[in-house]
């Protein structure tokens, strides 16, 4: 019987330093923990585990943990993750690739992958929980039909479930940040739509001394480290709501499908749109953008034209200033309620129903007299 137990507590001892030896734990070194990622050296398959939103750029961990990033050949993502980012795959610089990873597992709680993984060339087979159906319900943010037409597909596969004990410490999905240091203005951001909201009264004033990139949104909701720069989160259209004042220098440093502008906005300092300080390599990628898009941003102003040119605008705005501009009755033809809230629609449709029956209850009692007398 002893000997049986010490064979037992070896073998254990053993299966324990194997485990060890071959998998590898690496964290994320971003500043909210929220995915958990292991490497087994044996199979070359990385694990991701978590709930909601991950950030991108865990490939840079790999090197940070000892792992060649071109050992990599298999990732599984287990299910609670609903926000997949490509940059998971690579680093900031092109030899931190996944060059050799042939096949992803995916869960159905995939809601949006943004990126492309055009920078893993080895790609050959992707694995989904889901149905083919589920599948096209995912919202991509770049165009990947010709790389995916290349691809093997495999659905309704099975894939475990993360961990609960991480459920607390979820990605959101959607962010709201108030600007310090009175808090007066916030900024709501949908990590999925990539849709921006200010609103709150007065200046956005966003102060270099308390955030990161220099009075920019992104400072807000900014993770990582300065070289790591492919955590700054992706936004594509800003609305910004009535009681906002000014827009300040560099507040907006990114290109945008759309923004929509108050009229309680009465001055948009210089480079508060568009190219950060005046960057060639920042101008470059701005045109190449606009030109593989082959659309300029829409701006959506709540007042007239007149309104408009009221405003004091300064130099180095040339995404909004080139922009399609639509005017308030554009707005209104298009159905953008920028300046309604939802309760105020809701309000105007009860009321004007509520005013067609009181009508017709007027009218049935005007005939019912008629034909008493």
């Amino acid at each position: 019987m002893k000997n049986l137990l010490r064979i037992m507590f070896f073998t254990f001892m053993l299966l324990t330093v194997t485990l060890s030896a071959n998998t590898t734990l690496f964290a994320s070194s971003v500043k909210e923990m929220t995915v958990t990622e292991s490497f087994d050296k044996e199979s070359g398959e990385v694990i991701f585990q978590g709930y909601g939103r991950m950030w991108p750029c865990i490939a840079t961990n790999l090197r940070e943990a000892g792992i060649e990033p071109d050992s990599v050949k298999k990732l599984l993502v287990k299910d609670g993750i609903t926000i997949l980012d490509s940059y998971v795959l690579m680093g900031a610089y092109e030899s931190d690739d996944w060059i050799n990873l042939t096949e992803m597992t995916l869960p159905k709680s995939i809601k949006k992958i943004q990126g492309d993984f055009s920078r893993c060339p080895s790609l050959k087979i992707i694995n989904y929980a889901g149905t083919k159906e589920d599948w096209d319900k995912i919202i991509f943010r770049d165009n990947q039909d010709e790389l995916f037409s290349k691809l093997e597909f495999h659905y309704s596969v099975d894939v475990p479930e993360s961990d609960k004990s991480l459920a607390d410490n979820a990605g959101d999905e959607i962010e709201t940040v108030k600007i310090l240091p009175d808090k007066k203005i916030s900024c709501k951001l949908d990590y999925i739509t990539e849709k921006l909201v200010v609103s709150g009264k007065g200046p956005l004033f966003i102060s270099e001394t308390v955030y990161d990139l220099d009075y920019s949104v992104y400072g807000l909701f900014y993770r990582g480290s300065d070289d790591n720069n492919c955590n700054i989160p992706r936004v594509r259209d800003v609305v910004i709501e009535n009681g906002i004042t000014k827009l300040c220098k560099n507040n907006f440093t990114d290109v945008y499908n759309s923004v929509s502008i108050p009229k309680s906005v009465t001055k948009i300092e210089s480079n508060c749109f568009g190219n950060l300080d005046d960057n060639e390599l920042y101008q470059e990628a701005i045109d190449n953008y606009r030109e593989s898009e082959n659309k300029k941003m829409d701006v959506y102003y709540a007042g007239s034209e007149t309104d408009w040119n009221k405003i004091e605008i300064g130099d180095m705005n040339d995404e909004l200033i080139n922009g399609n501009l639509h005017f308030a009755e554009e707005n209104a033809a298009a159905g953008n309620t920028m300046e309604k809230s939802p309760y105020t629609v809701y309000i105007i449709a009860g009321a004007s129903v509520a005013v067609l029956l009181i009508a017709v209850v007027f009218v049935l009692i005007v005939i019912k007299r008629k034909k008493n007398k």
